[in-house]
């Protein structure tokens, strides 16, 4: 079979799974394309053959905020969700680490804090973007991107920067994040500034600013559109409220189907010629989650996590730790006990965490 017309098929399998273009391997890498041929095939099986298509490289337990929904910096997160402290990771372990994974296609530089606050982030990007030929994206607080910052996400050729806004005014954005005015005056003027230098040199950076979208502040929702257009921003992102057990979630409860009103509002609303990319919050449906049957979740079957200490995650939302495997210690961490286990809980469409019930990517 000649390599377009393999190509032309698994792109197809892709729409038909409703992924993501980015995904999809550039012509010419057969080992990456073989390895999607693989993962196809390997479909719900709790021992996969097929290696990870994306990686979650976690680049530091350290953040600037103590946002109060977060399940991993919030002061009154639980145990269960708190983050793990452990040095950031260097740019020579980082590629230690890649080499793991020659099959890759994609690759998330994140943290269970701020990644812009490792020292040795540009040089991460640079190295996956020119020499492992990676797609790249990555979600930050904003808060330290400044005017020097901005040119090295411009340059490093990064695919997509997603920008937690949360507000329109100091008052919504602290609700959600907590920090200070001068916090939220900064981002926002980082924010303009990195989309204005994107315009300017005509870069392909997709920069998208994400909102958490709860049954509180929904009707914020045409004023948050507003705002984005005026920073220039193309792309915004809603995000029903993910429920981290924290004190915030008493008040800021999901959207659920059962809550008509806000359903019908959220529907009602049209986007604007003014931006390009807009994604909805998505309403949750008690009837399903209640059934237990609905669980879509991909992400252990395609997607590992692994921090400076070489632990990994079954879940992009649980932290890494050693107890779900250690790359450097197990013979084979992507089969392991804790993966094998998560697969057949998810292939009987059950929930492996209380997360679960909020989680977008389960129910797609």
């Amino acid at each position: 079979m000649k390599m377009n017309k393999l190509y032309e098929i698994i792109r197809k399998t892709y729409k038909r799974m409703r992924m993501a273009s980015y995904i999809i391997p550039p012509r010419g890498n057969f080992s990456r394309i073989l390895n999607e041929i693989k993962i196809q095939s390997n479909k719900k099986y709790t021992i996969i053959n097929a290696r990870p298509r994306k990686i979650g490289i976690y680049t530091s337990s350290r953040c600037n905020l103590s946002c109060h929904m977060c399940g991993y910096q919030s002061k009154e997160s639980t145990g269960e969700y708190k983050s793990v402290r452990y040095p950031d990771m260097s740019f020579e372990r980082f590629k230690h680490i890649m080499s793991f994974f020659p099959e890759a296609c994609a690759l998330t530089l994140t943290a269970e804090g701020e990644p812009f606050l490792n020292k040795d982030i540009f040089q991460m990007i640079n190295y996956a973007k020119k020499d492992l030929k990676l797609f790249v994206d990555m979600t930050s607080n904003g808060i330290c991107l400044n005017n020097e910052m901005a040119d090295q996400i411009i340059s490093s050729k990064l695919d997509i920067l997603n920008i937690s806004l949360d507000g329109t005014c100091f008052e919504e954005y602290n609700s959600i994040r907590g920090g200070t005015e001068d916090q939220f005056k900064t981002l926002v003027a980082n924010v303009k500034n990195l989309c204005s230098k994107v315009k300017s040199l005509n870069s392909s950076l997709e920069i998208n600013v994400t909102f958490i979208t709860t049954i509180v502040n929904y009707k914020q929702l045409p004023k948050m559109i507003d705002f984005v257009i005026s920073l220039g921003v193309e792309g915004v992102q809603f995000q029903n409220v993910l429920d981290f057990e924290t004190k915030f979630m008493s008040e800021h409860r999901p959207i659920y189907k059962s809550n008509k009103e806000a359903v019908s509002f959220i529907n009602s609303i049209k986007k604007p010629d003014k931006i390009k990319r807009i994604i909805w919050p998505l309403v949750l449906d008690l009837d399903i989650i209640k059934s237990e049957h609905h669980i879509n979740c991909h992400y252990p079957f395609t997607t590992i996590g692994v921090n400076t200490n070489g632990d990994v995650n079954l879940c992009c939302l649980v932290n890494t730790q050693e107890s779900y495997g250690n790359i450097f210690k197990d013979y084979d961490v992507w089969n392991n006990k804790p993966f094998q286990d998560i697969r057949q809980t998810l292939s009987k469409g059950k929930m492996p965490f209380k997360l679960c019930k909020t989680c977008p990517l389960s129910m797609e």
